[in-house]
């Protein structure tokens, strides 16, 4: 049922004309036959890239005619079968461009070079035995006899006598001896000092304060925030666009209106947090925990939330259209108006739940 590969059965990322990634979009948390749906469906789209991202299924789906493809091992391109785009594929792209089945054809190249070689014979017949008779005049002198006393000077070889010289190396089996390496054997009980470093807090925590956008602090690394502690941080309004907060901790802070969209917060806790109409747009929350937390309004439109904990939070008039939200623990929450839309919500527990006015158009709830 999927798009046939390219030919040959080739496998790698789609790339447009000059090797280029072309205009894309990109959802996540969908199956390679679900992505390849939203690209049937879609008009513009004319090709699919599909793969694995840290174990997140990633879907391109691509704009622009695909001419060749590029080799990445866990990632296939499948054009839609339209005769128009499946004409303009030219094939694989090497680091020197693209490849060219036509290399094959040199070796028959070879062959005609052999019958030269025939003709090499006919040089033989041109030394007549004419240039022997020259020699015999050449016997006449006696001097190759005396050459035989070169033959004295051979004896020159026991001058290698001073292979004695090859004793120095001895020198270097000295080095092994040497106890310097037994110095750090005592010194063994440093090792229990760096369980001591991870105590001091991330830096850029030094900057946590309202409104604050941590893009404009990149140059001192605050875009990647992998496992920093903002617990009880006050950071409304804040902007997390783009960051990297892979298992961060925000459990009680005061997130309302916060911004984190395109964020990475795979792993993050939000544990009991503040976060009334939160921007988590297009956010990667896989895993994620936001238990107990207010999320009144929040808006998480074509977020990956796959397997992320909701249980007991407040998501009234709360936003998942298009989001990719299988097995998402719902137990016991506030969904009163929620907007489900589109949404892919196999597998998630709703029990417990309150549905007032949930809106389910065109959502998935139940395996196929």
């Amino acid at each position: 049922r999927l798009w046939p590969l390219p030919p040959l059965g080739q496998k790698g990322g789609c790339r447009t004309k000059g090797g280029n990634q072309g205009n894309f979009d990109v959802v996540w948390g969908l199956s390679e036959f679900e992505c390849q749906q939203r690209c049937m469906l879609s008009p513009m789209c004319v090709a699919i890239e599909f793969g694995q991202e840290s174990y997140n299924p990633k879907c391109e789906l691509h704009f622009e005619v695909v001419i060749h493809l590029w080799p990445m091992p866990g990632y296939v391109c499948r054009i839609k079968p339209v005769p128009r785009l499946l004409v303009q594929y030219v094939g694989l792209l090497h680091v020197d461009g693209v490849a060219n089945s036509p290399t094959p054809p040199s070796p028959p190249s070879l062959p005609p070079s052999s019958p030269p070689l025939p003709p090499t014979p006919s040089p033989a017949p041109s030394p007549a035995p004419s240039v022997p008779p020259s020699p015999p005049p050449s016997p006449t002198p006696s001097p190759p006899p005396s050459p035989s006393r070169p033959p004295t000077p051979p004896q020159l070889p026991p001058l290698p006598s001073p292979s004695p010289p090859p004793p120095s190396p001895s020198p270097p089996p000295r080095p092994p001896p040497v106890t310097p390496p037994q110095s750090p054997s005592p010194f063994t009980p440093l090792p229990s000092r760096p369980p001591a470093l991870p105590s001091p807090p991330h830096a850029c925590t030094k900057l946590s304060r309202p409104q604050i956008d941590w893009a404009n602090y990149k140059d001192r690394g605050c875009m990647s925030l992998q496992k920093v502690d903002f617990s009880g941080a006050v950071l409304t309004h804040a902007s997390f666009a783009d960051v990297d907060a892979r298992k961060a901790f925000f459990d009680r802070a005061k997130l309302e209106e916060a911004s984190f969209k395109r964020a990475n917060i795979a792993g993050a806790t939000f544990d009991s947090a503040q976060m009334a109409k939160v921007k988590l747009i297009g956010a990667n929350a896989t895993g994620t925990v936001f238990r107990h937390s207010d999320l009144i309004e929040a808006d998480l439109t074509r977020a990956t939330l796959l397997h992320a904990k909701f249980s007991s939070a407040d998501l009234t008039k709360a936003k998942f259209a298009w989001s990719a939200s299988r097995g998402v623990d719902f137990r016991g929450a506030v969904l009163v108006d929620a907007d489900f839309q589109d949404a892919d919500l196999r597998g998630s527990a709703f029990a417990g739940a309150d549905l007032t006015g949930a809106n389910f158009e065109d959502a998935l709830v139940f395996e196929r």
